[in-house]
């Protein structure tokens, strides 16, 4: 590619402040993002196993606000439940509400409150859903600031990328433009040429030939 010389200087400004050939800002993004999936995968890996050999047993699942009244919904639908079939549907029910509620994350964002504090709330949502899984009263409001929490975190905490890599996607785009704009010139030129040459021979095989003496 060839790039003008403000263009030039333009991108070695911006490798002078990369990291690693990319954005620093791009390296906090990748940062809050993996301590957050750390979070979530390492807290579901263990939600089945807690459930099961301690929360759901007599003399705990009395002391769970709301945990009488999901089971009397979730029994009306599929029957009769044990700990361990009550314990995989609980487990369903968050993760895929988890994957749900982030259409209405970005939804939020983009019509009320920005990316940025949209951000900020999904962030505090889920630490403090974290925090309130340690009181076994709280264990599905806990579950509940997580997947809200989840929901307005997770899609614009991707979405910021874009912002990151669009100064260099507008200037290759640019660049492209250009280029293709130059080539289908140069493609018109050489066939307005051809046809000229072509028209210029037929004109000449066409003139009549003069009479042998």
């Amino acid at each position: 590619m060839v790039f003008s010389t403000a263009e030039q200087r333009h991108r070695r400004s911006e490798r002078a402040s990369d990291l690693f050939g990319h954005p620093r800002g791009l390296t906090f993004l990748f940062a809050t993002e993996m301590w957050e999936r750390f979070s979530y995968y390492g807290m579901r890996a263990l939600l089945v196993l807690y459930m099961v050999k301690l929360l759901l047993l007599p003399g705990h699942v009395e002391n769970v606000i709301g945990l009488s009244a999901l089971k009397y919904l979730l029994e009306s639908i599929f029957g009769p439940l044990g700990v361990q079939p009550f314990a995989s549907q609980v487990y369903g029910l968050y993760t895929g509400l988890v994957y749900l509620t982030p259409v209405f994350g970005g939804m939020l964002a983009d019509r009320v409150l920005g990316q940025h504090r949209t951000i900020l709330l999904g962030a505090a949502m889920m630490a403090l859903g974290h925090f309130m899984m340690a009181f076994e009263p709280l264990f599905l409001i806990a579950l509940t600031m997580l997947i809200l929490g989840n929901g307005a975190f997770k899609p614009n905490m991707s979405a910021q990328v874009v912002d990151f890599m669009r100064p260099a996607t507008s200037v290759v785009t640019a660049h492209i433009r250009s280029s293709t704009s130059a080539s289908i010139s140069v493609r018109f030129s050489r066939r307005s040429y051809a046809e000229r040459s072509a028209k210029n021979w037929a004109g000449i095989t066409a003139s009549p030939q003069p009479a042998s003496a």
